[in-house]
């Protein structure tokens, strides 16, 4: 199980029912961009491409990774560098099974470590009898439980789990290591928290997790993918009902909050940054 310990302070930004925009600073300047369409080869595929690719992050390096979906439907992690692709796969035998599982890769870091997902077979007794944090554990086929966070460091995978918890989805990795991104138990949603495991311990805003200054707060149904390089947090924004917050991030801003719908967000969102720039 991947346990880190490190410094970065962490920050919850984006949660499944807190709904965010990413909103370009008004000072900065037009910009033009070059699309490029990014398909896994699939020569069982018709076409010669996947059914499917999703690319989910991109490095200083300019490395990607995402997810691919194959003719038969099975799902596959990928990377693509220096105009490669790579089929990122977490084996079986990380959960004591044979072949390699369905796989979604998240993030890669400026070293080129990948975080994501797999799920874990269901194959009972062994997957229900194993303890309930382990990376074999599968109560039901389908089950929410049996989707898990891997690290793919120097070639080598690795589980990433909090404890106690049978299931979490890493989504995004620092230059030092610190993993972002959630956990859950038997559903992703009210079960689900989001979750840092750094050098100095794991953290969560669950209750006592240790993420929120009040430890009897609790933030159930959130996510979120990093945080700022300079560790530093969001400002709560004082024209809006309700909480409501403000991160920044480079020349963009980051606005978030939790239980309010889209359209209070869209409608309000421009007069909040420019009152609050």
């Amino acid at each position: 199980m991947r346990t880190l310990h490190a410094t970065t302070k962490f920050i919850f930004c984006l949660g499944f029912l807190a709904l965010g925009l990413l909103l370009p600073a008004f000072s900065a300047a037009a910009q033009s961009f070059t699309f490029t369409t990014i398909d896994v080869p699939c020569a069982s595929c018709s076409g010669g491409i996947a059914r499917r690719t999703a690319a989910g992050e991109i490095n200083a390096a300019g490395a990607i990774v995402g997810t691919y979906t194959d003719a038969v439907g099975a799902q596959h992690g990928f990377l693509l560098s220096g105009g490669q692709f790579t089929t990122i796969d977490v084996p079986g035998s990380l959960v004591g099974a044979t072949g390699t599982l369905p796989t979604i890769a998240r993030a890669i870091g400026p070293s080129g470590d990948i975080v994501g997902q797999f799920v874990a077979p269901y194959h009972p007794p062994a997957s229900t009898t194993v303890g309930f944090d382990s990376p074999a554990y599968c109560p039901a086929a389908g089950s929410p439980a049996c989707i898990k966070g891997f690290l793919y460091s120097r070639g080598q995978f690795s589980a990433v789990l909090f404890p106690g918890y049978p299931g979490a989805i890493p989504g995004h990795i620092t230059p030092g290591g610190s993993i972002y991104g959630c956990y859950h138990k038997f559903d992703t949603m009210t079960s689900m928290f989001s979750a840092a495991w750094t050098r100095s311990g794991d953290t969560s805003i669950a209750a006592g997790g240790g993420a929120l200054s009040d430890p009897s707060l609790s933030y159930p149904c959130s996510m979120h993918g990093g945080a700022t390089p300079d560790g530093k947090t969001k400002k709560q924004l004082k024209h809006f009902s309700g909480k409501f917050y403000r991160l920044r991030c480079g020349d963009y801003r980051v606005i978030y909050t939790y239980k309010e719908t889209w359209q209070q967000l869209r409608t309000r969102a421009a007069q909040i940054i420019t009152s609050n720039k």
